[in-house]
């Protein structure tokens, strides 16, 4: 089912790549630079889901999150950082903390950002 994603990331080529990744799976993308833009994004448009970096100027993920959480404890939320690491998984908690409802690493598992979308997805909307 074709959702409209929102996907924020201030590295243009990763926003472009997940963007790319998404539309190829069936689903409409609206793009951010930052948090603060997203979160304009989400107050002002009909959408589905996010898909967000940590650490954006302006307004960090975490920040959007909260902000987020704020109206929509179950808006589905799906943070992608190359901070998340296999041997220290503190900054994944941080995430989880501040209310996403699942973490992918950059770059390296970056393909896996569309199935993890759909499970995040499916638990809101099936």
């Amino acid at each position: 089912m074709t959702k409209t994603i929102i996907v924020a990331d201030d590295d243009k080529g990763i926003r472009d790549l997940i963007s790319e990744m998404l539309e190829d799976e069936g689903h409409i993308v609206i793009t951010a630079f930052d948090g603060k833009e997203a979160l304009n994004i989400y107050n002002t448009e009909k959408t589905d889901a996010l898909v967000t970096d940590g650490n954006m100027p302006y307004m960090s993920g975490f920040s959007l999150t909260e902000e987020i959480r704020k109206v929509d404890p179950e808006y589905p939320i799906v943070m992608a950082s190359a901070r998340f690491s296999e041997d220290d998984d503190e900054y994944e908690q941080i995430a989880f903390k501040s209310g996403v409802n699942a973490c992918v690493r950059k770059p390296d598992q970056m393909i896996d950002i569309p199935k993890t979308l759909e499970r995040v997805l499916a638990e809101r909307y099936d």
